[in-house]
């Protein structure tokens, strides 16, 4: 079982935020920027006075990133409660458009599928503290980052009007960035996805 909270950044919880942030700066995802990072990857298990110029600015990219928008954390429920990832939402466009983000540490993002289908079904609904119901959601996930296409398309509903071939499978999307990052010394493609709130659709 997994828990969705939003993200608390109190003073009080400075170490968990620490480490939280040092375990997304693992991922090579939009929310490092793509920065390179020393070949130690010296943030793993360095103070923060004795980072190397690399990691520091990739901890200061996700620190900022975390920082904006919302940012739920997923613990899974277990005697000893473990967190295992964060969701996220960015460039909010209320009743409107927002990007959608999601990072699982144990590698299980099959597993997470019905927590991401939460927070989504939160978004696209009104809430009296103010929130107005998205009418879209969109991702941009890099070509290199198959699993989470194929996860996004296949499980949740994430797609678009045109077809892109990748690993020789065909995927819909939206549209894409040609040679949009660089990854690993390659020019790479960044897909555009979208989600629709059917409900919004049917209501207009």
């Amino acid at each position: 079982m997994y828990e969705v909270l939003p993200l608390n950044d109190s003073p009080a919880r400075a170490d968990i935020i620490e480490k939280l942030i040092r375990k997304v700066c693992l991922f090579d995802t939009v929310f490092s920027d793509f920065k390179e990072t020393c070949q130690d990857k010296c943030f793993e298990n360095k103070e923060m006075s004795e980072l190397c110029p690399l990691c520091f600015l990739r901890m200061q990219v996700v620190s900022v990133a975390l920082s904006t928008g919302l940012t739920w954390e997923v613990w899974k429920t277990q005697e000893e409660p473990e967190l295992v990832g964060i969701i996220r939402l960015s460039d909010i466009r209320p009743g409107s458009d927002a990007t959608g983000h999601y990072i699982f540490f144990d590698n299980d993002l099959r597993g997470k599928t019905e927590v991401i289908r939460r927070v989504i079904k939160w978004a696209f609904q009104d809430h009296d503290e103010g929130w107005q119901a998205l009418r879209r959601i969109t991702i941009t996930v890099p070509d290199f980052a198959f699993a989470l296409v194929r996860h996004a398309t296949r499980k949740l509903g994430f797609g678009g009007e045109f077809s892109y071939r990748l690993k020789g499978k065909v995927v819909p999307v939206e549209g894409v960035k040609r040679k949009a990052i660089m990854w690993r010394g390659d020019a790479r493609d960044v897909l555009q996805l979208g989600l629709m709130n059917s409900a919004k659709q049917v209501s207009e």
